[in-house]
């Protein structure tokens, strides 16, 4: 029942952008999970993640406020000034969507190097809607600075999730590509170890 929600609420968040000619990539979420098991309801989800420009924060934020979310930070502004994503809560339901302008994290955001991201975006028919989607070694590339970003905390979850991925879609992976963007984030050698 939540992936179920998680999934309309990506929906109405990707319908609102669309209105507003807003660009926005589902990150993780139920777009992950229909891209591994073509079913949204078979991935344990706890949040929305998306990718957006930065120069369109402003705009993101008027979406939200109408869709009815609250902004999710300890104090107004920090998040857009130290981080890599907003934070809004929709207090009727519970549901978390992140924002995010970078696939880094902290402490690489100013290396983040995000125009060849979005250039490789792909439009994809996903959940009967059709959206930008990350390419597919954009995609792997992100599954491993996320891991990298969890550290010990990570699920083991995850990482069979990026194993299956680079299984399912090896013959559609740039693996230059994917070296070019990891060194051009400043993390080649920690997402390396990932790999390894």
């Amino acid at each position: 029942a939540w992936n179920l929600l998680l999934t309309k609420e990506l929906g109405r968040i990707l319908a609102a952008c669309q209105a507003r000619g807003i660009a926005c990539i589902p990150i993780r979420g139920p777009v992950l999970a229909v891209q591994l098991y073509d079913d949204c309801s078979m991935r344990q989800m706890d949040d929305l993640d998306l990718l957006v420009h930065r120069e369109d924060l402003s705009a993101i934020k008027e979406i939200f406020d109408r869709l009815g979310y609250a902004p999710h930070e300890q104090r107004p502004g920090f998040l857009e000034a130290y981080s890599y994503s907003l934070g809004f809560l929709h207090p009727r339901h519970g549901v978390i969507v992140e924002p995010h302008w970078t696939l880094a994290y902290p402490p690489f955001l100013a290396a983040a190097a995000m125009e060849p991201v979005w250039a490789r975006a792909v439009r994809q028919r996903l959940m009967d809607r059709d959206t930008w989607t990350l390419s597919q070694t954009d995609l792997v590339l992100h599954l491993c600075l996320h891991l990298l970003h969890k550290g010990e905390h990570t699920p083991l979850l995850w990482y069979y999730e990026l194993d299956t991925m680079i299984r399912q879609k090896r013959s559609s992976l740039d693996w230059n590509i994917f070296g070019h963007q990891a060194q051009a984030m400043g993390q080649a050698g920690l997402i390396a170890d990932v790999l390894a």
